[in-house]
């Protein structure tokens, strides 16, 4: 199998029947070339509406974004692994985009920037995405990493062996920032596919992350913690 679409999913019935049905329709691979592995740990309707669109689902109630990202790829059975969110975020059309530029060693990212907001975006989500994407990116610049998508995009696609060569320790919202800060120290590459910021169901006030304050600040601490440490070790060399 050349390629697993790993979504990570909590009570999100009201997206992901059409995040699995965009999926199908923008994918040019055959049925068998390629899977979808919900990993749900939902109290909703999620999983039944996930099944009866052909997706196979992992049952998984421990709590944490990451965790579920790795039970999934531990789940997969294709070379190229995909994560997308499960609240239809994530236009899927970029999704043979992403398979033709993954390379052995590198990750494609895909995620919007500031410049690429669609019009029926509310105007809260708009602000608050563009303090959000601006801070964030400035603060990778402490690493000597540029970002012109959101940084912390849950889009992206790799070969599964790079996956496990990163050994990834973090299992809740500070895993795709772990990512990218191991990426760096390896020299993987990180190519950037900018897409448009699209509505989100329920809008950014329900989602997990930004209720999550201290998620936020957690992440924030990280990025600059780390950061610092691969310029000093730029610089001693």
């Amino acid at each position: 199998m050349k390629l697993s679409i790993i979504i990570p999913a909590m009570n999100e019935e009201k997206s992901i029947g059409n995040v699995i049905d965009g999926v199908k329709k923008n994918i040019s691979l055959k049925e068998n070339e390629y899977e979808i592995v919900v990993v749900d740990s939902s109290k909703d309707k999620t999983a039944e509406i996930a099944k009866s669109k052909g997706a196979r689902v992992v049952k998984f109630m421990k709590r944490g974004k990451g965790f579920a990202m790795m039970k999934g790829v531990e789940e997969s059975k294709g070379k190229i692994i995909l994560f997308m969110d499960a609240d239809g975020v994530n236009p899927p059309e970029y999704i043979d985009k992403m398979i033709e530029e993954v390379e052995d060693n590198s990750i494609v990212l895909v995620g919007p920037n500031p410049k690429r907001i669609e019009k029926d975006v509310s105007l809260h989500d708009k602000v608050i995405f563009f303090i959000y994407y601006n801070i964030a990116t400035c603060l990778y610049r402490i690493g000597g990493m540029k970002f012109n998508v959101d940084p912390l995009t849950g889009y992206r696609a790799m070969k599964k062996k790079l996956w496990d060569s990163f050994n990834l320790k973090h299992g809740d919202f500070l895993i795709e920032s772990e990512m990218n800060i191991k990426a760096k120290k390896n020299n993987v590459k990180i190519k950037q596919i900018e897409c448009s910021f699209v509505q989100r169901v329920g809008g950014l006030g329900k989602s997990k992350l930004a209720t999550n304050p201290f998620q936020i600040v957690k992440i924030g601490c990280y990025i600059v913690k780390e950061g610092l440490k691969l310029r000093f070790s730029n610089f001693k060399r």
